[in-house]
């Protein structure tokens, strides 16, 4: 629903931003609404059978910490290995010439895009771009220093098979290359942020990144790419799924170095907790905890 308000049938009222189908509708008005402006049609996201995989572009960008990486390439082949409803691409834009493309393209098999580093959601952006020709059903969108657990991934199929929309978790799990600590993020507290997804780990599927022309943000923005998202998200209608990942025992991981773009430290509901127990969970990562 595009307008302020719009009636049904039985007099039922829908607001701006609804999303209605045309049997709530009296007969024929629903093309009359769309010839005026007043609602917008919009193709419902297929639902993906058991029988069938989901078709999966993970995406993400490289810019040094090639070491990092490694860790990232790690944790998408375990995925390959152990998630099999699932058909996984990996989508890596950078902008290191030969030593980006030969660490994403020629050393791990993934796609591989040169673009330069800033603005940072232009080149983020072309990952995504990149996947409207490759047939997928979603794109998930991770950093390159990010690391999901097949548990939590086999959880994002339930709700792609039902055509959801946008997918995310609303809590997180730290870990720091340099001091050994880990933290785990209880999710956004403010008022006007509270119940948001983080940044990373956001699952989008085919039919809303169609109505983005499949670029998620703003090709100018920077340092502001969640809210770049999450300001399409509240102009486009979409069915949505979150959820606290800590509460399902599941896990998600990023991992911080000296080189981040934010600090690590002891922020807004966050608690340090013990790297060992953390990394149990990614034990093939070969993360260290012996300087703890």
């Amino acid at each position: 629903v595009l307008s302020s308000s719009l009636t049904g049938l039985n007099g039922r009222s829908y607001s701006q931003g609804k999303e209605i189908c045309e049997s709530q509708l009296r007969p024929g008005v629903a093309d009359i609404y769309v010839s005026r402006g007043r609602i917008r049609e919009i193709s419902v996201q297929r639902v993906i059978p058991e029988c069938q995989k989901i078709k999966l572009a993970i995406v993400t960008s490289i810019w040094k910490r090639h070491d990092i990486f490694e860790l990232f390439a790690k944790g998408v082949k375990n995925l390959i290995d152990k998630c099999d409803q699932f058909e996984i691409t990996v989508v890596v834009s950078g902008s290191e010439w030969i030593k980006s493309h030969d660490l994403v393209r020629v050393l791990h098999g993934f796609k591989y895009i040169e673009i330069p580093n800033e603005p940072l959601a232009a080149k983020v952006n072309a990952t995504t771009y990149a996947c409207k020709d490759l047939g997928v059903d979603y794109v998930l969108c991770v950093g390159s220093d990010d690391v999901i657990s097949p548990e939590l991934l086999n959880e994002y199929a339930i709700h792609m098979r039902k055509g959801i929309d946008f997918i995310g978790i609303t809590d997180c799990y730290f870990y720091d290359t340099v001091s050994s600590k880990s933290l785990y993020w209880g999710g956004y507290r403010e008022q006007y942020r509270k119940g948001h997804t983080t940044g990373a780990f956001r699952a989008l599927s085919a039919r809303l990144l169609a109505q983005w022309d499949w670029m998620p943000w703003e090709n100018k923005d920077s340092l502001v790419l969640d809210k770049s998202m999450q300001d399409k998200l509240k102009v486009t209608p979409h069915t949505i799924h979150t959820f606290n990942m800590k509460e399902k025992g599941m896990f998600a991981l990023d991992i911080k170095s000296s080189t981040n773009m934010t600090p690590f430290a002891k922020w807004d509901n966050a608690d340090f907790i013990d790297s060992k127990e953390l990394l149990k969970q990614f034990e093939y990562l070969g993360l260290c905890v012996e300087f703890q």
